[in-house]
């Protein structure tokens, strides 16, 4: 799952980008039932290997790309990721990239038209880096409007101009005022799949939703669907939205379907925190009624933290979570970090945590020195960035502490070399050319990982 930096700026390129055929498919493997996965490694005795090896972007540049005049620092031609276990990062800054980590502007500076404007939000993915900016119009008669502009980078350093989208309501239709433009960006079988998000009226609950489709990053198609939930995921076996008031789930990010919440698998079901996708199929978490009602002297009733499995999005599994136990008033999330590693965390209870590589068997996870998951602002510090099987972990608020996350769990930090981003609070993505960091000058700082 990859997590957003808000930023808004004007166009940094004023032409497309050179056309291209865009790849027949992105690097997800066929998706299987979870037992032929379970069964496969069982026999073959192989484990997620913590390497990485990204396919080529077609938009990469051959050679170094240009820096600015009158900035500092050089950058290289941007290579694949080093394999092998990573021991530390050597940063490069280059100056002069206001208008990628510029504030957002105020109403007095909207485009001619444009009412509200979200700013910039910046994304990596295994190809490279987005950025999205939603300009919505309101008009007389209670219509409403919504262009989301593009760019992209294959460094994320360099922008250019890509496709854009529109949505539009009429008078009936729920307006976008309460939206917060593109809050994240997932993989899957189809491409890319972009996340609109919104806040709710009062308290910290948001809402998120499938907006639009890439098979290659430039050129995107709005998605048609009343699916949303309190999150989108995607992976190899598909899509996911998932929350209490409903589960969706979809192979092609434009046809979703409704999952039977009144199945036998939920009976008993008391809340759906998220869902994700592996290369099983599809995995929730929640929380089911306990039959001793209270835990303690405590009047809140108890609840079990709760899994549940389907191969296909119809036929669902409820699974067994060694050691769990009942709590009051606990949730339970699950974070993916790639196809073959996942992590189920306990918020408000315990803090128990478990993990798997194949959505079906769970073992218990050990402890880290940060929360992995969730990974959202609104329970973390931590900004947790994952590309192909690579995980980066860093503190939002200090970026001199940032780790590299194995697949046993273990959190290897990085020394860091270079010219390091400055301490405080700052936005990062992370792509094929590295971790790129911004700061409140302006700046850009490109982290690339090397292995020891």
């Amino acid at each position: 799952m990859l997590v957003a930096v808000t930023a808004s700026c004007t166009a940094a390129a004023t032409s497309k980008p050179a056309s291209s055929a865009p790849p027949a498919s992105l690097p997800f493997p066929t998706a299987g039932s979870f037992a032929a996965a379970a069964t496969d490694a069982a026999s073959t005795g192989s484990a997620p290997t913590d390497t990485y090896d990204p396919p080529a972007d077609p938009t990469a540049p051959t050679t170094a790309p240009t820096i600015p005049a009158g900035t500092a620092g050089t950058a290289g031609p941007v290579a694949p990721l080093p394999a092998g276990n990573w021991t530390s990062i050597h940063w490069t800054k280059i100056a002069g990239q206001d208008d990628v980590w510029a504030e957002p502007t105020d109403s007095d500076n909207y485009p001619a038209g444009v009412d509200n404007e979200s700013g910039w939000t910046l994304y990596g993915w295994s190809r490279g880096y987005l950025a999205f900016d939603q300009l919505e119009t309101d008009n007389d008669d209670g219509s409403w409007r919504l262009v989301t502009k593009t760019k992209t980078s294959s460094d994320g350093a360099h922008w250019q101009l890509g496709g854009e989208f529109t949505q539009k309501g009429g008078v009936d239709d729920d307006p976008p005022d309460m939206q917060d433009g593109i809050g994240g960006v997932v993989e899957g079988p189809a491409g890319l799949l972009a996340i609109g998000t919104a806040h709710a009226d009062c308290g910290s609950n948001t809402y998120a939703w499938p907006e639009a489709l890439s098979a290659d990053g430039r050129t995107w198609k709005t998605v048609q669907t009343d699916a949303y939930g309190a999150t989108v995921d995607g992976g190899a076996s598909g899509y996911i939205t998932a929350g209490s008031d409903g589960v969706w789930t979809s192979t092609d990010g434009l046809t979703w379907k409704s999952v039977d919440m009144k199945g036998a698998a939920f009976a008993g079901y008391t809340g759906i925190e998220g869902g994700t996708s592996v290369a099983g199929g599809f995995v929730l978490s929640g929380e089911t009624t306990f039959p001793d009602k209270t835990c303690g002297n405590s009047s809140t009733p108890a609840v079990m933290p709760t899994l549940w499995s389907s191969p296909d999005g119809a036929t669902w599994t409820k699974d067994t979570l060694p050691n769990a136990k009942p709590q009051s008033g606990l949730s339970l999330f699950v974070c993916r970090f790639n196809d073959h590693l996942l992590v189920a965390s306990e918020v408000s209870g315990p803090d128990a945590n478990w993990m798997s590589k194949d959505g079906l068997t769970w073992t218990p996870a050990p402890a880290t020195p940060v929360a992995l998951c969730p990974y959202v602002p609104l329970y973390s510090d931590n900004v947790v960035l994952s590309v192909g099987t690579r995980t980066m972990v860093m503190l939002n608020s200090d970026p001199k502490k940032i780790w590299t996350l194995r697949a046993d769990l273990t959190l290897v930090a990085l020394s860091q070399t270079g010219s390091q981003p400055p301490v405080g609070d700052v936005g990062a993505i992370f792509g094929p050319a590295g971790l790129i960091v911004g700061d409140d000058d302006g700046n850009t700082y490109v982290g690339v990982p090397v292995a020891g």
